[in-house]
């Protein structure tokens, strides 16, 4: 039996005894944007969520047995997967409201709080086995699938719901934030909610970092996208403001409520009124619309325009990195620094400037040797009294395989044609065991990838163990 999401034609659809795949949802899922996906079955029907927006499908829905559950493929088929990525995946035994879907979408979950999550997986290990946070069913990855740092407009926090069809302030309770509404003027005419999220953005807003290890975010559910300018939006239970002018030096910045990466907005507005937790922005704040919400501190001006920074895989499995500048002011060098997480990052290359503040230039640096799976990039663009700037972190991926060594197809069908990859280039010794544990045969795997005719080979479960100088895997696979 096959239940659950799937895409079609750029739009949320679902798989469900009784029901209909080829049902038109009309909940279009943006290219290249976090989109939050949610699917609630009761005995009327299957309604589906995008972004908090629902669509109803009413049909007598037919019970089901999980038994396998997979990820991002429709029953193991090859030529049905999804293609991008995924994070913070949860499976419920009762069926959530529309409240409580609106107010889950940019909050990661806490298991004991709520035991009707029996399935929670974030794809937050390293490696290994990723870990089912609210039971045993830890997954594995399969089929080239790979770990890479999450950029989803997620994390701990809270949120609060408000339907806003008048003017004067709104307090969102437990969020720190108060929305205040001309008296007269054009409102979302709907429900809003706002979610406090404890963990600085994916992308910081500028060169300094927030006053805060938090941002907001706001989602409109009204019947108007757009309203009347704000009188004022106020952030509460704010720590370490510091001003001699009366908030001036911190800024407001926005990006679309589902955004990531580098796509902030400049200055909204500068904070009128400050105190040492609080910060409102009031005449001039240009918010008619709502999105992500980040402060950040005056920063200094920096010692290099940059107008480009791109990381590319060369013929050779090389990293060819390239930045160029529009102008340098008294810029001394950049370091290049390197990562194998995405976190911990040192310096490996050094390189002068070479622009000056009328004219810039363009850079040019081959990372021979980069880590094995991804590489993550940035640079450090120091000026000459010492002070500096980071550029936003470029990755590129080398011999990406999610672990040194991968055996497939599993289960093995008509072409008996065993593949085995691996990372390294020795050669590799393959041996393989019946379910009894009988040894059946070895082969050689030269330089670490190959084919195995299993032709030979009468149906059932067969064991194998891969060696190489360094390293041992084993495994097991199904003839059909």
């Amino acid at each position: 039996t096959t239940a659950g999401m799937n895409f079609r034609e750029g739009k949320l659809a679902y798989h469900w005894p009784g029901g209909a795949w080829w049902w038109n949802s009309g909940l279009v899922v943006d290219e290249d944007e976090w989109s939050y996906v949610a699917m609630v079955v009761n005995p009327s029907g299957v309604t589906l969520y995008v972004n908090g927006i629902g669509a109803t499908h009413s049909f007598s829905a037919q019970m089901v047995d999980f038994g396998t559950m997979k990820l991002g493929s429709y029953k193991g088929w090859s030529g049905r997967n999804f293609y991008g990525e995924m994070d913070e995946v949860c499976i419920y035994n009762r069926a959530l409201s529309q409240a409580e879907i609106r107010e889950l979408m940019h909050l990661t979950k806490v298991p004991a709080a709520d035991l009707s999550l029996i399935h929670y997986y974030q794809f937050n290990r390293a490696s290994g086995i990723v870990t089912d946070r609210s039971g045993i069913l830890h997954a594995t990855l399969a089929s080239g699938a790979v770990r890479t740092i999450s950029t989803a407009p997620v994390g701990g926090g809270t949120s609060h719901r408000m339907t806003v069809n008048t003017g004067g302030p709104k307090d969102f309770t437990g969020t720190d934030v108060t929305l205040e509404f001309p008296v007269f003027g054009t409102y979302p005419n709907g429900e809003l909610v706002v979610s406090r999220l404890n963990v600085n953005p994916d992308h910081p807003v500028g060169p300094q970092p927030t006053p805060q290890q938090r941002y907001w975010i706001v989602n409109n559910y009204g019947s108007n996208a757009n309203f009347s300018e704000l009188e004022s939006i106020r952030f509460d239970n704010l720590f370490g403001i510091t001003t001699t002018n009366g908030g001036s030096e911190y800024k407001l910045h926005k990006r679309a409520s589902t955004a990531h990466g580098n796509t902030w907005s400049g200055e909204l507005d500068f904070a009128d009124q400050a105190t040492s937790t609080s910060l409102t922005f009031g005449d001039g704040n240009s918010i008619t619309s709502f999105s992500q919400f980040d402060i950040n501190r005056g920063s200094p001006i920096l010692p290099v325009e940059l107008t480009d920074f791109q990381v590319k895989k060369t013929t050779n499995k090389t990293a060819l990195i390239t930045w160029s500048t529009a102008a340098e002011i008294n810029a001394s060098h950049f370091e290049v620094h390197r990562s194998k997480d995405g976190t911990s990052f040192e310096a490996f290359a050094l390189v002068e400037a070479k622009g000056n503040e009328h004219q810039g230039a363009a850079y040019q640096l081959e990372d021979k040797k980069p880590f094995q799976g991804t590489t993550y990039y940035k640079l450090k663009m120091v000026d000459m009294d010492g002070t500096f700037a980071w550029s936003p972190v470029r990755s590129i991926m080398i011999h990406g395989l999610p672990s040194n060594v991968i055996v497939y197809p599993n289960p093995l069908g008509k072409s008996r044609l065993l593949h085995v990859q691996s990372i390294f280039s020795e050669d590799l010794k393959m041996e393989l065991f019946d379910a009894s544990g009988k040894f059946v045969g070895s082969r050689e795997i030269p330089a670490g990838n190959g084919q195995v005719d299993c032709t030979n080979l009468a149906q059932g479960v067969y064991f194998y163990r891969v060696t190489g100088e360094t390293f041992m895997k084993n495994g097991h696979f199904v003839i059909n």
